[in-house]
């Protein structure tokens, strides 16, 4: 069984490589788009469609680069839950093995000591 730890870690790393690629992609299509109106259309294209839609393609980019560091601020929230979960697991656990009772059921603790 998968554990769900792994899980989100398979998630992040979906993710990340999907905002990566589209970041790549994106980035691959502007210049090519920049290479063809810069040496076909050049007098045709005004310096104001140019930083328009450089504008556009940024903002595009910084979109998946916040998805990518959404992701990964949320799974770090997800490792310090699990830890202050664990913590406070371990606390109880110790607690219960104070008081003569077994952390995993709950039952007492038969000490069986010689005569």
């Amino acid at each position: 069984m998968v554990s769900f730890r792994r899980l989100l870690s398979w998630l992040r790393l979906c993710v990340g490589i999907m905002a990566y690629s589209m970041k790549s992609v994106v980035h691959v299509a502007y210049r090519l788009v920049f290479l063809l109106v810069d040496s076909s259309m050049k007098q045709h294209f005004t310096c104001l469609a140019k930083s328009v839609s450089k504008v556009m393609v940024r903002s595009i980019i910084l979109c998946f680069h916040c998805l990518g560091w959404a992701t990964h601020v949320a799974f770090k929230i997800y490792e310090v839950s699990l830890a202050c979960t664990r913590m406070v697991s371990f606390l109880f656990r110790h607690e219960y093995l104070e008081e003569g009772q077994d952390a995993k059921d709950g039952s007492n603790v038969v000490n069986f000591e010689g005569p």
